[in-house]
């Protein structure tokens, strides 16, 4: 499991000599702290077994954090080595005789966890790494004789699933996989629904399979046939072109932001343009069955009684979904006309934004003049139907590549999931999109780019040459003028008008620019561990006061949302900070503005203050006291993997 604090004691006990001479002399409780991943493995009786410790960086004289990218890389001789798909071996100790079943079992947890991590390296000062870390990590020999570089590679721990399409022979090793997570489907349909369902594939509804050692071990049945003008009125698509393809303009626009100020006159004005520009896109969505038999019967018998909570077709921790919703025309009428009975299929509710106010011009350079978008076709396919074996279904990813392969036309997967169902490890890839309040329809719609399979994703310091590409992500940004004051600012001086350090950093990918992050310093770190009780989630001596940020800005493109978290890690190593903070003010007061990572903070307790009776001390209060009331409360949350970094959001009571 995770590793906390109180672990500590029991793993200092299993230091040895040897562990010393492969990763020198660490303090404990800071690698615990500033890990971005650490995981204990512990006995029956709670003692602890091992414990590995991984950074997104190495702990090591000969490299930066900032800039080991770059370094590493080109002194080893690697190719395709990123902050995206590595981690480092800081620390690892395992009682013996369990040394080596401790580590293989860290390494497979560690690459479940992490999906796109594909390497793990070891820098030791020392060739002799012990037998338990010798089986998983090959030593790499060109490089510097002074320092000694091993690798462990994620095919001999958690491999890539084979995906294949579906053949009919898959039923014998697919019903079972079934029958185990729900009988549902084999009682309503026999023992070879699967196999029919298999056999009924066409150009428009087709079947995956994943193959581990010969067997089928998970199954996507996905199809093209989607109601696009139906889920455009339940669900807000703006950010996703409304799930058509685009002539002109976007490829994504900024999601969040824009939902802080809504406006029922200006959400009920866009919802018409919305079916309006839907309906004259054209052919778009059909609202017909898959192919005859099963997915006909899938339609419309199972589907209804799952929604209706008569029948669990999805466990939580094995994977089955049942597929978006497929009403008609007149049907779709009437969920927007009258609320619908509970258990009918459908989408979800409505949360529609209003249009952030023009920015001040003189603030900020010329804007980048937006087009009107014209819409091509639909572009969206959608998971009918979804099983995997508990034990791959951290790969199920693996299936998305495949899947839009399928469909080379398509730049979206949808897949509709019950409230009552809760999120399994195919959903953590995908992004939810917000309901509308005018639909009652009881489903969550979860939506993936083919942008997203994308993994060149690069994090760095922002330069002169980004401010078209920044003005674009943010033109229906709330705060888009303030982001580019502070961005302007940055780039005059890279500290504010106080002498506050000031950082920008941009993620692109492929060269173009999909998110911009803005932290300043936290110049008053001692005010807000008085005033707030961060220390309920860190030990404030292990963090430097150079390592507290505060974030003021960030925009991430509603197509990459997903890598929110990953940036803020990476803006973390690149400014070598260990902490962020985030303040929400109900008048937006202070300069920051509405940030996507906002899902990922968590609210932190103020701490009591005393109140002193000013009028009855005769006007002299202690000099401590400033006389104003204090209003914020702080967030924490450890990032991205789970250890070490936190994210710290201050927000008003009010709010």
């Amino acid at each position: 499991g995770r590793t906390e604090s109180i672990d500590a004691p029991q793993i200092m006990k299993l230091i040895e000599r040897s562990t010393e001479k492969i990763f020198g002399k660490m303090n404990i409780v800071n690698i615990i702290e500033k890990a971005v991943l650490s995981i204990t493995l512990t006995g029956e009786n709670g003692e602890v077994l091992g414990f590995g410790a991984f950074y997104d960086s190495p702990l090591h004289k000969a490299y930066e954090a900032k800039t080991w990218e770059s370094s590493l890389p080109e002194k080893y001789g690697l190719t395709s080595v990123t902050s995206l798909n590595t981690l480092f071996l800081q620390y690892f100790v395992a009682r013996r005789p369990y040394q080596h079943d401790t580590a293989q079992e860290i390494l497979r947890t560690v690459y479940s966890a992490c999906i796109y991590v594909h390497n793990i390296f070891l820098l030791s000062g020392t060739a002799h790494i012990g037998t338990a870390l010798s089986e998983s990590f090959a030593r790499l020999r060109d490089g510097p004789k002074e320092e000694k570089l091993f690798r462990c590679e994620r095919h001999s721990h958690v491999p890539q699933l084979h995906i294949r399409t579906a053949r009919p022979e898959d039923n014998d090793d697919l019903t079972p996989l079934f029958t185990q997570q729900n009988a549902v489907l084999r009682q309503a349909y026999g023992d070879y629904f699967v196999a029919e369902l298999i056999e009924a594939q066409d150009e428009n509804h087709r079947a995956l399979v994943a193959e581990v050692g010969g067997l089928a071990v998970g199954f996507m049945c996905v199809s093209t046939e989607v109601d696009v003008g139906l889920l455009n009125k339940c669900f807000e698509l703006k950010p996703y072109n409304f799930l058509h393809a685009v002539k002109k303009e976007e490829d994504g626009e900024s999601s969040v932001g824009t939902d802080s100020n809504f406006d029922p006159a200006e959400a009920a004005r866009e919802l018409e343009e919305v079916t309006e520009v839907v309906e004259e896109a054209g052919d778009g969505a059909t609202s017909t069955a898959p192919p005859p038999s099963i997915a006909e019967s899938l339609k419309s018998g199972v589907v209804e009684d799952i929604a209706k909570g008569e029948s669990s077709v999805m466990d939580a921790s094995r994977s089955i979904s049942i597929p978006p919703s497929r009403i008609s025309e007149s049907q779709s009428e009437d969920v927007l006309d009258k609320p619908k009975a509970a258990g009918e299929d459908g989408a979800a509710s409505e949360a529609p934004t209003a249009e952030p106010p023009a920015a001040a011009a003189e603030e900020i350079p010329a804007l980048v003049v937006e087009e009107k978008v014209e819409l091509g076709e639909a572009s969206a396919f959608c998971i009918q139907l979804f099983c995997i074996d508990e034990r791959y279904e951290t790969r199920s990813i693996d299936f998305m590549a495949e899947a839009f392969k399928l469909f080379p036309e398509k730049n979206y997967c949808v897949i509709t999931i019950p409230h009552t169902i809760s999120e399994f490890p195919l959903l953590q890839s995908f992004s939810r999109c917000t309901p509308r309040p005018t639909s009652t329809l009881e489903q969550e719609l979860y939506l993936f780019h083919r942008g997203s399979l994308l993994q060149n994703i690069r994090v760095r310091f922002g330069t002169e040459t980004d401010a078209q590409g920044i003005q674009y992500i943010t033109r229906k940004y709330q705060g888009k003028s303030t982001v580019m004051k502070d961005y302007t600012q940055y780039l005059k001086a890279y500290r504010d008008d106080n002498g506050t350090p000031l950082y920008s950093l941009v993620m692109e990918c492929g060269g173009q620019i999909i998110g911009v992050a803005v932290i300043r310093a936290e110049m008053d770190t001692e005010y807000l561990r008085s005033h707030y009780s961060l220390e309920d989630f860190i030990y404030f001596t292990q963090h430097l006061p150079t390592e507290h940020g505060h974030l003021f800005h960030c925009v991430v493109t509603a197509t990459f949302s997903t890598y929110t978290k990953f940036f803020l890690r990476e803006c973390l190593r690149l400014c070598s900070m260990s902490c962020l903070y985030y303040t929400v003010r109900p008048d937006r007061s202070d300069g920051h503005s509405p940030v996507e990572a906002l899902h990922h903070l968590v609210q932190i307790k103020p701490r009591r203050q005393i109140i002193y009776p000013v009028e009855l001390m005769k006007g002299s209060p202690p000099a401590t006291y400033n006389n104003v009331p204090v209003d914020n409360v702080l967030k924490s949350l450890p990032h991205y993997w789970g250890q070490g970094f936190w994210l710290l959001q201050v927000a008003s009571e009010s709010v």
